[in-house]
């Protein structure tokens, strides 16, 4: 059959938003890992969201032409590490960065990978990529009978905010909102897709600051939590200034500087990084904390007037990861 699939699509990308409920949406939990188009011809190839060929990374999941039903599809989907009944995004991003067969072997049965699919933009080689999300939902669950490696994303109609919050409290990133209607628009952003994150919020102590040389405002804030007896590091957060408060935070800081940090940082911190009396208290918002303590994506939010560092405790932490 002289059939031939796309080398490449770019996937589709959504805007930012925040739950809501609608008849005209589904809504779908927002998975953890990672971008993966799936082209499934006499082989199958697996593409990462930057157009790079991933296949040999995932070995486990190179037998998908042998269990979809049809022929020459291309799948629309997230490659996500499961531990203990949870989504955990650091087990992807150690399969991901794998490089030498041997250990790509281990990893693959000792963390193994799940494909994830949630859209399917060709079938037997006819593109779908004009017809209704909806429509596109009904070929993929004819076409993709689940099992240990590949499962379908599932979806509800209409009522987002209660997924939302059922998403939430199960440790998933967020939630998925998709226009019933909509095509399938590679590489385009538009508000056919909106991903709400499930995001949390904490109060941190402020141990030192990074700026560029000769300039007078932060690029980023060095955080703690209080451990009794001691503070303890939980990462940096660089975004969610205005450059007004990057500009004020930096003559504020610049005046509490002291010689060096009695807590425990990774090394190269010591040498790039002008540390303060633990004294000023911000609020941050983050995804969640990695399994080495760090907040993941952490976003500034504002400072606490109001708040003694040591009342910034570590079990205020949300963290499913640990």
């Amino acid at each position: 059959m002289n059939i031939a699939l796309p080398l490449a699509i770019k996937p589709m990308l959504a805007q930012p938003g925040q739950p809501f409920d609608s008849p005209d949406y589904l809504f779908e939990p927002k998975w953890d890992g990672i971008r993966c188009i799936a082209f499934v011809g006499e082989s199958t190839r697996l593409q990462s969201r930057n157009l790079r060929d991933i296949t040999s990374l995932f070995p486990e999941l190179a037998n998908l032409r042998e269990k979809v039903k049809g022929f020459f599809l291309v799948l629309d989907g997230e490659i996500v590490t499961i531990h203990k009944g949870k989504v955990q995004f650091s087990g992807v991003q150690k399969r991901i960065i794998a490089r030498n067969p041997g250990l790509i072997k281990q990893m693959s049965s000792k963390l193994p990978a799940t494909y994830v699919v949630f859209d399917i933009l060709y079938h037997n080689g006819r593109s779908l990529l004009d017809q209704p999300l909806i429509q596109r939902k009904c070929v993929l669950a004819e076409s993709l009978p689940e099992n240990q490696y590949f499962v379908i994303s599932p979806y509800i109609l209409e009522t987002g905010i209660q997924l939302h919050q059922a998403c939430q409290s199960q440790s998933f990133e967020g939630t998925m909102a998709k226009l019933q209607t909509s095509p399938y628009l590679p590489g385009q952003r538009s508000r056919y897709w909106i991903k709400c994150r499930a995001t949390h919020q904490v109060d941190c102590v402020i141990v030192g600051y990074t700026n560029h040389a000769e300039s007078d405002s932060i690029t980023s804030l060095l955080l703690a939590v209080f451990a009794s007896p001691r503070f303890r590091y939980i990462g940096s957060v660089g975004t969610g200034f205005t450059e007004q408060q990057r500009i004020a935070l930096f003559t504020l800081l610049s005046k509490l500087k002291t010689q060096g940090t009695e807590i425990i940082v990774p090394q190269d911190l010591d040498r790039t990084t002008n540390w303060v009396k633990p004294v000023l208290v911000c609020t941050v918002e983050y995804l969640e904390v990695t399994p080495t303590g760090n907040l993941r994506h952490p976003v500034f939010i504002r400072m606490r007037t109001d708040k003694e560092p040591e009342e910034c405790q570590e079990n205020q932490l949300w963290a499913p990861s640990k």
